[in-house]
């Protein structure tokens, strides 16, 4: 549990003195199990964002969006998970006021990704997440993307546990070599499963990230609450 007080230390740092807003991300999963190995999802997004780091986090709209998973179980510890659609609808962030004025950016995408969830003690679980994802953008050029995820996790109980993660963005196509990373994720969630139905995740996750129409890395730090509904 030392590992996870001093996390904590380091990520409050962060969020006094390195972001520059901050982010709320609210999403809800409805899941049903079609049988032992397979599954499917619907995800609904809504993320709003500050103006300034020492605003609401749900000041202004920043991305709503729809995305469908279907999960297949390879083994207790591996699953393939494959999103044949998602839709994203995103604002125009607001850096002063005539950006309010500005459209949204639309964006369709398609996702594969295999994660591996390898137990290491009785309570401890080491987690990897491998993925790629082609971006159809109705008003830019697509973009593939690569996502890179290690973690760790700890349970504290059967119904609660905690994971800590680093997540690496990089983009493949149709960007020069300064725009190839295109944002790494650390952060902490925590898992409380509320009935045989309900799970409900709090975490924290402070994210550089790199827009590819600028040479400014954006240091954010988001908080986010899904909840997990089985059918």
């Amino acid at each position: 549990m030392k590992k996870f007080v001093f996390f904590f230390a380091i990520l409050g740092i962060q969020v006094i003195y390195a972001q520059d807003f901050t982010q709320f991300w609210l999403r809800a999963t409805l899941l049903y199990a079609i049988n032992p190995k397979l599954s499917s999802s619907i995800e609904l997004h809504h993320r709003t964002e500050s103006l300034h780091n020492t605003e609401s986090p749900f000041r202004y709209p920043l991305t709503n969006a729809c995305r469908l998973w279907i999960v297949y179980k390879l083994s207790d510890h591996e699953t393939i998970n494959f999103s044949p659609y998602a839709f994203f609808s995103n604002q125009p962030p607001i850096r002063k006021d005539s950006d309010v004025l500005n459209s949204n950016a639309n964006e369709h995408r398609i996702h594969l990704q295999y994660e591996n969830k390898l137990p290491v003690g009785k309570a401890w679980s080491l987690i990897s997440r491998f993925g790629a994802e082609y971006r159809f953008f109705e008003k830019n050029r697509d973009l593939f993307r690569m996502r890179i995820r290690e973690g760790l996790s700890y349970s504290l109980t059967k119904k609660i546990s905690i994971q800590i993660y680093d997540e690496l963005f990089l983009n493949t196509m149709n960007v020069d070599e300064k725009h190839i990373f295109d944002q790494n994720r650390i952060g902490i969630v925590s898992s409380f499963s509320l009935s045989n139905k309900f799970k409900l995740e709090l975490g924290a996750t402070h994210i550089q990230s790199a827009p590819r129409n600028s040479s400014v890395v954006m240091n954010n730090i988001m908080f986010q609450t899904n909840w997990n509904y089985s059918l």
